[in-house]
This record gives C-alpha cells, sequence and structure tokens, in this order.
C-alpha cells in the first residue's frame, strides 16, 4: 500500500457517511480493521439490510480483486457470507475498491473477550468454518483470513466472511489459522507455542494437526470433518455423536454458538441468566398484544410436570437460545403450528459453564427414536436443521 493512500483513508474512516460508493450509500460507519472501513447500507429494490467493505486500492490491484469477487460471487454456500456486489469507486481523491455484503449481527471476536466457548459451541463453530473451508478449497479459493472476526452470526446460522478470498496461499495456511482460532477460541488465548493439554477431545487432536510447522504434515480439511464425525470418548462432557456427516451441509443452523455471538452484539439483551432452570413445559397459547385489553382468557388447566431427564436419553433440537424466554416464545409458535410434535424447553445440566436453552421436541429417547422423529420434524418443516444429541 503507497503512503499518499494510508493517510487520507486512516483519517477518513469515520468522516465518509453521507457519501455514496457506485450507487450505494454510506450510511453509519461500524468500524474497521487495518486498511478498511465497514459502512451499513441497502442493497436492491426491497432495499436489504447490507455492509459496504471500503479498502484502498491501486488500479491494477482493484482490476485483479474485481476479477476475483466476481468469480466468487457467482459461487454459493450457505456458509458463506452473501455477497451482492463489488466495484471500484473515488472517495475524497482516494481510489477504492467496494464490496456489499449480507449483514451479520455479530462477529466470534465481540464474544471471546468476556468469555471461552463451552465444548458444546466450539463444535458447532468448527463444523460451520470446516464446511465453509471445504467448498472454498474445493472451488481453488484460500480464505486467507481465518480468524475470530470474520467468523459471523447471520440470525441462527454461522458464517465465514469471504471479502478476503483469493487464490494465493495454500489450504495450509487456513488450516493452521483454523487451528489458532479453535485454540483462542476454547482457551481465550492464542497457543504459544504448543496446543494446550487442557483441550478436551476432539479438539485437541485437531488443534494438534493444524498446528504443525510443516505445511505437508498438517491435516487436510477433510481429515479434520473426519475427525469431528468419529464418536467421542465416554468422559467427553456434553457429548454428540453425528450419524452422518456430509461436508455440502456441515453448518448447522441453530448453533449455541449463533446466539453467544448475538450476545456480544447487544450485551443488554441476550444477558445470560445465572443457572439453569429445569424443562418448561410450552403454555398453551402465547399472549397478544392490542391497544385495547382483550377480556381475560379461562384460566388453563395446570401445566404437568416435565419429563424426568433419564441419564444419556437422547434429544431433538430444533433451536438453541441465550434467553429462557426467546426459547419459550419459540417453542410456543411450534406448539400452535405443529400440534403433533411436543415441544418443550429443556435447559441441559452443565458444570462451571453459561446456562443456554434448547427447543426440543423429543426427550428421554432412544438414539434410533431420535433419528426418526428429527426426519418427521424435518420433512414437516419444522426444523430443516434439526439434530439430535444426549447429555
Amino acid at each position: 500500500m503507497t503512503p499518499n493512500l494510508e493517510r487520507p483513508l486512516i483519517e477518513s474512516l469515520n468522516r465518509w457517511e453521507s457519501h455514496h460508493a457506485g450507487s450505494y450509500p454510506l450510511e453509519k460507519y461500524l468500524g474497521g480493521a487495518g486498511m478498511s472501513a465497514v459502512y451499513s447500507t441497502e442493497y436492491g429494490e426491497d432495499r436489504t439490510p447490507a455492509v459496504i467493505k471500503l479498502m484502498p486500492v491501486d488500479g491494477s490491484e482493484g482490476n485483479r480483486r474485481l476479477t476475483l469477487l466476481s468469480a466468487l460471487s457467482k459461487q454459493s454456500h450457505r456458509g458463506l457470507i452473501r455477497l451482492f456486489d463489488a466495484g471500484l469507486c473515488e472517495i475524497e481523491g482516494v481510489s477504492l475498491l467496494y464490496v456489499v455484503m449480507e449483514r451479520a449481527d455479530a462477529d466470534l471476536a465481540q464474544v471471546l473477550p468476556e468469555r471461552a466457548l463451552t465444548e458444546v459451541e466450539a463444535r458447532q463453530m468448527l463444523e460451520a468454518v470446516v464446511g465453509a473451508l471445504s467448498f472454498l478449497h474445493e472451488q481453488g479459493f484460500v480464505h486467507g483470513g481465518i480468524q475470530p472476526s470474520n467468523i459471523l452470526a447471520v440470525g441462527d446460522r454461522i458464517k465465514l466472511s469471504c471479502d478476503c478470498v483469493s487464490y494465493a496461499g495454500s489450504p495450509a495456511d487456513d488450516v493452521r489459522a483454523l487451528g489458532v482460532t479453535l485454540v483462542q477460541a476454547l482457551t481465550q488465548r492464542k497457543p504459544n507455542p504448543r496446543t494446550p493439554g487442557s483441550l478436551a477431545q476432539p479438539f485437541f487432536d485437531i488443534a494438534t494437526h493444524c498446528l504443525k510447522p510443516d505445511p505437508q504434515s498438517r491435516w487436510n480439511i477433510r481429515q479434520i470433518a473426519a475427525r469431528l464425525c468419529e464418536p467421542e470418548a465416554p468422559a467427553d462432557k456434553n457429548p454428540r455423536r453425528m450419524a452422518v456427516y456430509s461436508m455440502s451441509i456441515a453448518i448447522t443452523a441453530l448453533a449455541v454458538i449463533s446466539i453467544a455471538l448475538m450476545a456480544g452484539r447487544d450485551r443488554s439483551r441476550t444477558q445470560i441468566v445465572a443457572a439453569p432452570p429445569a424443562a418448561a413445559v410450552i403454555p398453551a397459547s402465547l399472549p397478544q398484544q392490542s391497544e385495547v385489553a382483550p377480556p381475560p382468557p379461562p384460566a388453563p388447566a395446570p401445566a404437568p410436570p416435565p419429563p424426568q431427564r433419564k441419564a444419556g436419553a437422547w434429544f431433538v433440537v430444533a433451536a438453541t437460545y441465550a434467553q429462557q424466554k426467546d426459547a419459550e416464545n419459540r417453542a410456543h409458535w411450534m406448539a400452535r403450528k405443529w400440534p403433533e410434535f411436543k415441544t418443550e424447553v429443556y435447559s441441559p445440566p452443565l458444570q462451571n459453564e453459561k446456562p443456554y436453552y434448547l427447543v426440543v421436541i423429543g426427550s428421554n429417547l432412544t438414539q434410533n427414536a431420535a433419528a426418526q422423529l428429527k426426519d418427521r420434524a424435518r420433512a414437516a418443516g419444522l426444523a430443516l436443521d434439526a439434530y439430535i444429541t444426549h447429555f
């Protein structure tokens, strides 16, 4: 980057609100990293909320990046932030590449200063990133920027940023960066110099093989995926077994970490409670808001007590939330729309970890029964990304 570009950009990062990049208005300045700036904007006739990232470039570099982004925009994967548009512009004498992208709710870097991820959250994060990297590597791309700030929450999905993707570098570089990020997510520290021996499996194996000094000795993405798919030892905390793993659908929506990421965006709305309550039975109806209060409904019949959880029993999980109220609202909506499924809110028993709340449609099941119920729920449209787990 030439010096004459650096000074104007640094001084102008938060001064370009109300300017335009191409046809896109630069609305609110959201932040920047290195030599870049990110603003909120809108995309398309329906004014879809989006972000626009500005990066200073010279002529040849800008054209090269624009060609690559054009090729990437023709690809589609549910684990990658969507690219809407890209182009070249000039603002206050600075030549810029702009990239218009799907707007995320928050990123992993907002969570880690407060706490490390739980093993459940780390597994969900890892599955999402592995799926996205597998797709990129198969298409001949290298991500080149695996780090917490590029692991994003969009609604209830985990996605990987893609504005830094290139043809340069090696997939082994992405693998090493993934190992660093995994250790950082679980310990709040980067590995220095070796993988912490306190990591549980399969994270210790994955981090160790990702961080090998020799790039040729590192695992590739397929090997990481295979290790994730292996059954966990009985001593692992909160184990989750996956019967089938497909790289094309490796990203699991409803991931616990999506909620953790969104908690970083607005802590006042997502404050984690101190202790998990017992499983809650879904009420019969949602309260309706109105300017004129309706007549009071008849008192509902007493709710039956929640079922006793058997050790090792299997669940079908339809959604995950950080707040009990949010989980109850979602479960209630599901109960009204799909009354044939028994919908409950369940908070797993945890030790020394902050609680979270699962919307489940089956409990105290065998593994086979849970798998069959999961397939029924998906076929009915209740939760296309439902999965089974046990505690």
